[in-house]
């Protein structure tokens, strides 16, 4: 901001000041020649010029917002207007700023309660209220380093406004259920009359019979804006109802006279499946030799509709080979089996443990169930400190193991700490399991398959300085049964 270098006027302008009085202020200029003896004396000419400039002041230094120590702000007293409100606010002798930031001073129409007056102190963030004509801003004020290093008066924005906004609630001396309307360069408040009257809601109310056919756009009745059964015959012109007019499934039987259908209203082909009623169609309605393969439907032919000994193997498709054809003509189960050459295993119900080679069943052939699950428990009463990864557990595999679950539980923790496991230093989890005071915490494995050949080691982490207790870690491991 640049701001002008006023000149003063003259020496000799202003020593011709002496004694004179000013014609803006009615302040007076003490005459030079006045000293302690004068009449009046010089202390109370000089007195009566600073009383009257005290009186002028206040006005200017009403509401205005003063730094009382590092920390803290008054503001003076003073009264102001929002909208047709005349309020008086007290003042306040300690208001603290709480932090490094630029915060905004006002009043508002709460900082007249009668009894606790209070200016509204918000923070840059907060910004002023967006209604203008609802505040008076007093100071911009600006702390740093927990001290305030500035403050802004900032009461001319009230002062010196080219054109404030009214808010709809400083508006008076309407009528009810009137709206405000251009007159000239003026508003007048007037009721709405005519096609449409509006209540005090802002509901509109357009005139019974107002609408008419002049009104109406072309094309603007659209099927929504009729109401049921309004179209009755007189609305309907002769000839106006074609085919296209008709719905589909619109003439039932009782809207088609008597002996109205006959053979020239059938087009071809018009009697499909769904007009032909259930069992309608009866043997002497099937011509002879009409039904052929492509008329029978897939897997319509049941075992009840074949009679007993009618299917040859002559009538067997090309699919079926002519050894599969031999098995169907065996008489019995041996004789197939004969056929097929099975040896002794196919004629047995059950397999018993001599009928297995010794070491043919691997570990892959056995299921989850003969799995060997180990559960493997890390526990500490209690650890503290800011630490990284440190270890709470370690211990090397008997054999290579599928790492099934991880749980990780304590009774008490503070914030920010976490279990984590690694296998030969690397996480096998997809993150660190954040523990949970009184919770049993479950993490995500990512990397199950554990080596015989790796050590895992179980770690925790604690961000700040904590205490945690009863830290217990649960690994829960399946391994093959060892032969």
């Amino acid at each position: 901001m640049s701001n002008p270098t006023e000149q003063w006027p003259t020496d000799a302008t202003i020593v011709a000041l002496d004694g004179t009085t000013d014609g803006d202020t009615g302040l007076p200029y003490v005459a030079k020649t006045t000293n302690p003896s004068s009449t009046p004396s010089l202390e109370v000419q000089f007195n009566r010029r600073l009383h009257r400039q005290n009186a002028m002041l206040a006005t200017i230094n009403a509401c205005r917002v003063v730094q009382v120590d590092d920390t803290h702000i008054g503001v003076f007293g003073g009264r102001f207007r929002i909208g047709s409100a005349d309020l008086q606010y007290s003042g306040q002798g300690s208001i603290a700023i709480a932090s490094d930031d630029v915060w905004y001073v006002y009043l508002d129409a709460n900082s007249d309660d009668g009894s606790n007056d209070v200016v509204q102190v918000v923070t840059d963030a907060t910004g002023w209220p967006a209604d203008k004509a609802l505040y008076i801003p007093l100071a911009e004020v600006t702390m740093a380093a927990s001290e305030i290093t500035g403050i802004v008066d900032v009461r001319d924005l009230a002062i010196f406004s080219a054109g404030n906004t009214v808010s709809v609630s400083q508006i008076t001396g309407v009528t009810d259920a009137n709206i405000l309307v251009a007159s000239g360069t003026t508003l007048t408040a007037a009721a709405m009359s005519g096609d449409a009257t509006i209540a005090n809601t802002g509901a509109v109310t357009i005139g019974a019979s107002a609408i008419t056919t002049g009104k109406i756009a072309a094309g603007a009745v659209t099927t929504a804006k009729i109401a049921a059964s309004a179209i009755t015959a007189t609305e309907i012109a002769a000839g106006a109802v074609g085919t296209s007019e008709l719905a589909t499934d619109a003439v039932t039987n009782v809207k088609i006279a008597t002996g109205a259908v006959d053979a020239d209203e059938l087009a071809t082909s018009a009697v499909i499946s769904a007009k032909i009623a259930a069992g309608a169609v009866t043997t002497a309605k099937i011509a002879t030799s009409a039904i052929t393969a492509g008329q029978i439907a897939a897997d319509a032919i049941v075992t009840v509709g074949i009679i007993n000994g009618a299917v040859g193997t002559a009538k067997l498709g090309q699919d079926i080979t002519t050894a599969g054809k031999a098995i169907l003509d065996d008489a019995n189960a041996a004789a197939q089996r004969t056929t097929l050459g099975l040896g002794a295993m196919a004629t047995k119900a059950t397999v018993a443990t001599t009928d297995i080679d010794n070491n043919a069943v691997t570990v892959a052939k056995l299921a989850t169930a003969v799995m060997d699950r180990r559960i493997v428990q890390a526990h500490r009463s209690i650890i503290s400190g800011d630490v990284t990864n440190e270890e709470l557990f370690e211990f090397d595999p008997p054999t290579d193991m599928t790492l099934e679950e991880v749980q990780a539980y304590c009774s008490d923790v503070g914030v920010g700490a976490t279990v984590d496991v690694m296998e030969a230093g690397t996480t096998v989890l997809s993150s660190p399991i954040s523990l949970s005071s009184g919770a049993i915490v479950k993490g995500t494995v990512s990397d199950s398959a554990i080596s015989a050949s790796n050590n895992i080691t179980v770690v925790i982490t604690i961000t700040g300085s904590h205490t945690i207790y009863d830290i217990t870690v649960t690994m829960i491991f399946k391994a093959a049964v060892a032969g």
